[in-house]
């Protein structure tokens, strides 16, 4: 059972949207949710260590005070070598431009041996699935790979990520914020004890 909401009185926040009428807007997965899914405004490709910035669509003007932070979806980090970078991004609310997730495909080429001998499954995949080439002849460079090179019906590598129009891409959560205000002290310990330790601390 959920715990009492003290705030489930209160207003939404209002958010003001420029997008284009096909443009889908963020949407809470369920009742208690506290990210909204973003959807893709149109398909994306990511090849094997590509990272690009993949548009949203959606421009936001948020209340002041408040920021919105950018997060991945847990479901597709597990799934696929999505990786959003700069995670979470900050959106500030003075910022009206397009919002845009920096997206990396973490699969290197390289890394298809290990897939192999983790997935022993996987060689009869590229057999039927993906054409063989030898690197030195489709890059015109002396390239040696204990592996070929396996390149899909769409002609990209093995590895490359395909994303629909409208796949949930990320996540936005809005939070509240205080600003800082800084003063240099001679001693930072006559504001409390220093409880020692820090990076390393759990002793591994």
């Amino acid at each position: 059972m959920l715990a009492e909401n003290k705030y489930q009185d209160q207003d939404k926040v209002k958010v003001y949207v420029e997008c284009d009428e096909e443009i889908k807007l963020p949407t809470y997965g369920s009742e208690w949710s506290a990210g909204l899914d973003i959807y893709l405004p149109e398909p994306v490709v990511l090849r094997p260590g590509e990272k690009k910035i993949i548009p949203s669509g959606l421009k936001l003007a948020i209340p002041a005070g408040t920021e919105l932070q950018l997060r991945p979806r847990s479901g597709l980090s597990l799934k696929s070598n999505l990786k959003i970078s700069n995670s979470p991004g900050t959106i500030d609310a003075d910022y009206r431009d397009e919002i845009g997730v920096i997206a990396e495909n973490t699969f290197r080429m390289s890394d298809l041996l290990d897939e192999i001998l983790l997935k022993p499954e996987l060689k009869e995949k590229l057999r039927t699935e993906y054409q063989e080439y030898d690197y030195a002849e489709y890059s015109g460079y002396e390239l040696k790979s204990p592996l070929p090179l396996y390149l899909d019906k769409h002609g990209n590598p093995y590895g490359t990520i395909y994303l629909a129009k409208g796949e949930r891409i990320a996540q936005l959560v809005l939070g509240l914020y205080l600003k800082l205000e800084f003063e240099k002290v001679s001693d930072i310990r006559q504001y409390g004890a220093d409880r020692g330790g820090g990076f390393g601390s759990t002793g591994r």
